[in-house]
Formats: C-alpha cells, structure tokens, sequence
C-alpha cells in the first residue's frame, strides 16, 4: 500500500497491488476491507499489460514469490537474510536489520518529509505490529521510532476494527486441532493441523504455541490446495529459525524468513492422505533432527491422544 502510493504519487503510474495465495487472516482481510485496499490473486494479473513488478516482503529466489515464467521483478523490498542476488538491473532494498518490511517503507516516506495519508499510516502501523507482535519481537530502536513516527497519523478507530476483527468457528476449530494435535519433544512442540479452510492459520497457531512454558521451538504445519504449509518460531533470534527449517526440510520444499521465525511448503501434488501423512512425519523428523532433539514419540500436550481425522 505504501508502495503504491509513492508510485502513483510522483510517478503518477496506476499500481496494481497482486497477492499470491489467499488472504485468509481474520485481521489482513478485515484491513483490506476496513482501509478499501483493492488486491487480486496473482494469477489474474495480465503480467503483459505491466512493464514494472515490485515484490515486496518476500524475495524471488525463496519460491514464494507467485510470479509466472519470464517475468522478473525490478523493485525488491524485503527485511529477510539475502538467499541469492537480485536480478541483474533491479532495484533492491533488502534489509534484515529491520523488524519489518513496514520499517523500511515507514522509514522512507519519515526521512523524505513525505506526507503520510492516514490509510497508508493504519495499514503500516497494523503491518508493524503484526509483524514484530506488538514491537516485542527481532525489533530495535530503529523499529520503534518508525512505529512512533507513523502512529499519529494512523486511524486510531479503524485500527482498533482491524485488531478485534471477529472470528468464525473454523477459526476457534484450528485451535482445537493444534492443542489436541500438538506433541512436546523436549524443548520443542510440534502440531499437525490436517487438511485447513485457510493456510494463514498456520503461522498463527505457532505463535501460539510458542507461549507454552517448556517450548523454546514451535512448529505447525497443515495441507491447503495440494501444499503442506509450515511455520517455525523460536523464542531468540540468535537460534536462527530459518536454517533450521531448511535443514528439517532437506530438498522437500522452499522455505524463508530470519531468526526467530521461518516459514515453508511442500508440495503434495498427486499424493494419498496417507502420502500427505507420511510427509509431515518426515518434516517431524527432520525438524527433531536439526534441532537435535532425540525424542521422536514426544509427550502428548494436552495429555490425552487427539481424535482421530
């Protein structure tokens, strides 16, 4: 959003902003809607009719980046460790001191005396603190003083809409399943979701579980759309989730993130549920592995064995 303001601000070019996957987080699609942020799934975008791709908070060579054979991106803004280099030509700014993707565009349009609009201010301000969880995670002076730059210019009643975005019962259902799915193997708790409605719901329940006392490590992983979507937290960035993550998945699937947390698919394209099964005890392994935990069966966390599905 603060991307497209600045384009169509001075270069006066019209943007389309393109989403790869679904928008599935109660709160994102409540700020596309509160804010009236008009956004397609990238695979109805006529890449033909576009002669500038931007990318921002991803990188292409992570392979979550939904951009089709031929197409290259020429603008790069993202706050992850650099996996390879950007495209020859492309304009790239890859920071991973920052928090959040939102610091460096919050702190461009702060530093250039760039007038804020108060929709470009809420959607930063909530990107911030869904990003960092309320500035308390990899954050830095840098982070608060962009967040407290932005802030007044935020809507403060849209922004509270956005935060207390109602639920439906599948979301309270992914819960269940991650409390009655998870299992403790020493310092880390691990949950197989299952098949889900959304795949955002993911990376939310291992944020979650990461509040567990015992936990230093929580990973969560569930199938939407022929992929196995995983999410790794760790509670101290200097344990460096996202190696950690590509060393579980050893050649099965793309990952990325930085230290504290990561994020990764398998796919599954063709595969039996029980196929789909035996790849998510594969990661299960992989990931005890890497962490070199030696407890493969792992306690039950509730204490009761999860229904069967």
């Amino acid at each position: 959003m603060a991307l497209r303001f600045l384009i169509e601000r001075y270069a006066g070019i019209p943007v389309v902003i393109a989403h790869g996957g679904t928008v599935g987080r109660s709160e994102n699609r409540a700020m596309l809607r509160v804010l009236r942020v008009k956004a397609v799934p990238s695979q109805r975008v006529d890449w033909r009719r576009h002669d500038l791709v931007c990318v921002v908070d991803a990188q292409p060579s992570t392979g979550y980046v939904s951009l089709p054979e031929g197409v290259a991106a020429d603008v790069i803004f993202d706050h992850h460790p650099v996996r390879e280099p950007p495209p020859p030509g492309a304009f790239a700014e890859i920071d991973e001191r920052a928090g959040s993707t939102c610091t460096l565009l919050g702190e461009m349009l702060l530093h250039n005396g760039i007038p804020v609009r108060q929709e470009v201010a809420t959607a930063l301000v909530y990107g911030m603190k869904a990003e960092t969880q309320d500035l308390g995670r990899a954050t830095t002076r840098r982070d608060e003083e962009v967040y407290t730059g932005l802030y007044p210019y935020a809507n403060k009643r849209l922004l509270s809409r956005i935060l207390s975005e109602k639920v439906d019962r599948a979301y309270l259902a992914s819960f269940a399943r991650a409390l009655e799915g998870a299992r403790l193997h020493g310092t880390a708790v691990v949950s197989d979701l299952g098949p889900l409605p959304v795949p955002d719901m993911v990376p939310e329940m291992a944020d979650f579980l990461l509040r567990l006392r015992e936990a230093r490590w929580s990973c969560v992983f569930g199938s939407f759309q022929s992929r196995l979507y995983v999410s790794l937290r760790c509670v101290d960035p200097t344990m460096r989730a996202d190696r950690v993550l590509r060393r579980a998945l050893r050649g099965m699937g793309a990952s990325g993130g930085h230290g504290s947390m990561a994020g990764g698919q398998i796919p599954l394209h063709g595969m039996t549920a029980e196929e789909v099964r035996a790849a998510g005890e594969e990661l299960r392994r992989g990931l005890l592995a890497a962490l070199r935990i030696r407890d493969l069966e792992g306690a039950v966390l509730l204490g009761v064995p999860a229904a069967p599905r």
